[in-house]
């Protein structure tokens, strides 16, 4: 007779060893798994950012400020702002916000030309037409003004088409930052003044444009302005940025502005306290990203700021310390006053 029962027993304990083992090794590989992913993880999330920078156009080609220039650059500001800002507002009719230096909103009028660069007369070959021209007046006065979102700066500043002229020159058209074409192109139409805003049109490819500082006017008068690719107007054809928002960003660097990410998680990053420090530029709209953490960063990634380069829709707003920056680096290296109203 057989004894089942033993022979039961024997099997279910070996069942038992071999499911113990498995469990084993599967919790080893699991183990395994884990530590490769989080030794991986911050280089696939590397790399997922730069997959969503590579799917976007290089916004901006304007040059960063070196850290020993900026700290120039501010206690020059703060000089100016002690000695000869308010004195050189009054003196020009100006009006201040209360308690402060700083012009009131809307009180500031900057001049514009249009230089509308082409390489045939259709619109595909860079020829805008003139309604395009003046909708992109009206999104610069809506985004200085403050219009695009409830927390948005209501800056001094204002913006008046003061004339356009059109050239046709294939060579010009393609013109890259420190070209030879964009030195002949400012050269032959650029409008003198450092308080005229002279915007350039074309078709560059490295950037969707590039602006001169404030700063470097006395030195550079001849290259000042603003270079943007033309598709970027309101209602171009490029995507992602076609409301008009390139100019908008560019006329900031003209003004005085650095990028939200200048100097990334150091202090003072852009010289603007309210606006978060940034790890780095921010493409398409990443919502609640926070690239610079720790209680020494407070507050999420400024991606709906001008300065930033995300989408054209994703960004609304200058911060109120930002106004103030371009009205003092205006004042001081532009002197736009308010009696440059074209009106």
């Amino acid at each position: 007779m057989h004894n089942f029962g033993s022979h039961a027993l024997s099997r279910s304990a070996f069942v038992l060893s071999l499911v113990a083992v498995m469990l084993l090794s599967c919790d080893r590989a699991q183990k395994k798994d884990t530590q490769q992913n989080a030794a991986t993880a911050p280089a696939d999330a590397m790399s997922e950012r730069q997959s969503r920078h590579e799917i976007r156009t290089p916004r901006c080609g304007t040059e960063a400020v070196s850290e020993t220039v900026a700290k120039h650059l501010e206690l020059n500001l703060q000089q100016f702002d002690l000695t000869a800002r308010r004195a050189m507002i009054e003196r020009t009719g100006g009006s201040t916000r209360s308690g402060s230096n700083e012009r009131t909103g809307g009180s500031v009028t900057v001049t514009v030309y249009f230089h509308i660069i082409s390489k045939g007369l259709a619109i595909q070959d860079g020829n805008v037409p003139d309604a395009m021209i003046q909708a992109q007046i009206d999104e610069l006065n809506k985004a200085y003004s403050g219009a695009h979102s409830s927390g948005a700066t209501n800056t001094p500043f204002r913006f008046v088409l003061a004339g356009t002229d059109r050239t046709v020159d294939a060579s010009w058209f393609t013109m890259e930052k420190g070209s030879k074409a964009e030195v002949a192109a400012k050269t032959k139409l650029r409008k003198a003044g450092a308080a005229n805003l002279n915007i350039y049109t074309a078709n560059p490819q490295q950037d969707l444009g590039w602006s001169t500082y404030p700063w470097d006017y006395s030195k550079k008068g001849l290259n000042d302005g603003v270079v943007v690719r033309f598709t970027t107007l309101p209602g171009g054809t490029e995507n992602h940025y076609n409301e008009g928002r390139s100019i908008v960003h560019e006329t900031g660097h003209w003004l005085g502005l650095y990028h939200t990410f200048q100097g990334g998680c150091t202090y003072p990053n852009d010289y603007a306290t309210d606006t978060p420090a940034e790890a780095s530029a921010s493409f398409a709209c990443p919502t609640g990203q926070d690239s610079c953490a720790g209680e020494e960063f407070p507050g999420l990634d400024p991606i709906d700021n001008f300065m930033d380069y995300t989408d054209d829709s994703c960004m609304v707003r200058f911060s109120a310390e930002q106004s103030k920056r371009m009205d003092a680096m205006s004042l001081k290296y532009r002197t736009i006053v308010s009696s440059n109203s074209f009106h």
